[in-house]
């Protein structure tokens, strides 16, 4: 995380603003605050499923940890981004890795300039020493 969170600020935010999360069981503690910190989670994305967290309405009687069910919550939805760029890529005709060659015709095909591919790709090496590019991100 680029920002940590101040603790004392955390914890006021939640009692104050976040009524459905304050009522939950078991409250987030400065150890899991840390780990927060630690974690490659950024402020705005703790911030933003804290507040999906508060509008929803079955919270305190589906879940008991506001540590917890934040990692959870930020895991998923991780994981649901990653599979819609994966069904993007698909639908195009491309996989998750993809060669020199396949780059360059995506990028083609959305009218995005060659000279943007290390802006747009990550250039990765296999275990077998070849390289493939993978859309940023993913």
């Amino acid at each position: 995380m680029t920002q940590p969170i101040d603790k004392e600020l955390f914890k006021k935010y939640i009692a104050e603003e976040l009524r459905n999360v304050s009522g939950m069981k078991y409250q987030i503690t400065n150890a899991e605050i840390d780990k927060l910190n630690e974690s490659d989670y950024t402020k705005q994305e703790i911030l933003i499923t804290l507040e999906e967290m508060e509008n929803h309405k079955p919270l305190q009687k589906k879940y008991l940890s506001v540590y917890r069910t934040l990692i959870s919550w930020m895991r998923l939805k991780r994981q649901k981004e990653q599979r819609f760029k994966d069904s993007q890529l698909k639908r195009m005709g491309m996989t998750g890795k993809m060669t020199y060659e396949e780059a360059l015709t995506w990028m083609e095909r959305k009218g995005i300039a060659a000279a943007e591919l290390e802006n747009k790709f990550d250039r990765k090496k296999d275990p077998n020493g070849k390289y493939y590019f993978t859309l940023k991100g993913n």
